[in-house]
């Protein structure tokens, strides 16, 4: 029996988070309550077999200021190994126009 909605929530593997830097404004709050769900979700023992126990979150922002705070709270501990900072003069791809 599904218990609201929970089955759904058990195949999330991977949650991108655009616009991160949000978090700490008051528009972010609803961003900050749903990745803390999916923390939380993720941890019960009913879904250790599921895709969720093993979410993985991807955040991108171009301005955000406390990066380690960010890793930290997504439970990114590794820098260089599981944490990456690319800085504007990084392009992983050249544009050279059309």
């Amino acid at each position: 029996k599904d218990q609201g909605g929970m089955s759904f929530f058990s195949e999330i593997g991977l949650v991108c988070i655009d616009e991160v830097h949000m978090v700490g404004d008051t528009r972010g709050a609803a961003l900050e309550a749903l990745v803390s769900r999916l923390k939380f979700i993720s941890g019960l023992p009913e879904l250790a077999s599921a895709p969720l126990s093993k979410v993985r979150f991807v955040a991108a922002s171009a301005t955000v200021t406390n990066v380690a705070d960010v890793a930290a709270w997504l439970g990114c501990s590794e820098f260089g190994k599981i944490l990456r900072c690319f800085m504007k003069g990084y392009r992983s791809l050249i544009y050279s126009g059309c």
